[in-house]
């Protein structure tokens, strides 16, 4: 559902299945919401949300959670009790660092932590076994960390606007990867591995530190990956 208005509901059988609340100034919100057992989408962008309610953290119900542009610093430990969420949207928040519950989100596909403050994330986002999009753009990270090499569903991944210096030699067990953003980082070298990646059709390397690329690339490039310098 896109919803035309600030405010939102959509209904199925009688029952509220999703809530829009865009640029409303929400401070908080009512603890009732977290008695609509039927919800699969809250829409809570654009607020002005510090805190994720625990009631919010009740509704097992939910596969979207939006929450963009709000003031939020840190998650509860309790997001993982959100184990049927498939699309968690955290971009552009005050973030610093992820719980480790987050792993338990077995059935997300869809994490956007774009502008935020990550300096680190939980090894636990290993365990992401049904992700296919992971945007971690503008944030803090100077490491690209192994465990995230290890996320073999993974289809997009978005790292542009880091500090990151390196690319493991692993990068190339992301046999799924479609699209990799390395754009705007401090990256001197790549690994030959990344001339392996056998699915890529996109490969974004601009305003890097490069001085050369591996003789890998140019595999890519007979392969028409559209390679961005």
């Amino acid at each position: 559902v896109e919803w035309e208005t600030k405010m939102g509901f959509s209904v199925e059988n009688n029952r509220i299945t999703g809530i829009g609340l865009y640029e409303c100034t929400v401070l908080t919100l009512p603890e009732s919401i977290g008695n609509l057992a039927s919800l699969k989408k809250l829409y809570l962008d654009n607020n002005q949300l510090m805190t994720l309610p625990d009631f919010i953290l009740k509704i097992t119900s939910l596969k979207k959670l939006a929450l963009s542009s709000n003031n939020l610093t840190t998650l509860p430990d309790s997001i993982g009790n959100l184990s049927p969420l498939e699309i968690l949207n955290l971009t552009d928040n005050e973030l610093t660092t992820l719980p480790e519950s987050i792993g338990n989100l077995t059935s997300l596909q869809n994490l956007k932590l774009g502008y935020n403050q990550l300096t680190t994330l939980p090894e636990s986002i290993g365990d992401l076994k049904s992700l296919q999009t992971l945007n971690l753009t503008n944030n803090k990270l100077t490491t690209l960390p192994d465990f995230i090499l290890k996320i073999t569903s993974l289809k997009e991944l978005f790292l542009g606007g880091n500090q990151l210096t390196t690319i493991p030699e692993s990068i190339d067990n992301l046999s799924s990867l479609k699209e990799l953003n390395l754009s705007n980082n401090k990256l001197m070298t790549l690994p030959e591995s990344i001339g392996n990646l056998k699915s890529l059709q996109t490969l974004n390397l601009k305003d890097n530190k490069l001085t050369t690329l591996p003789e890998s690339i140019k595999i890519l490039e007979r392969r028409g990956v559209k390679i961005v310098k």
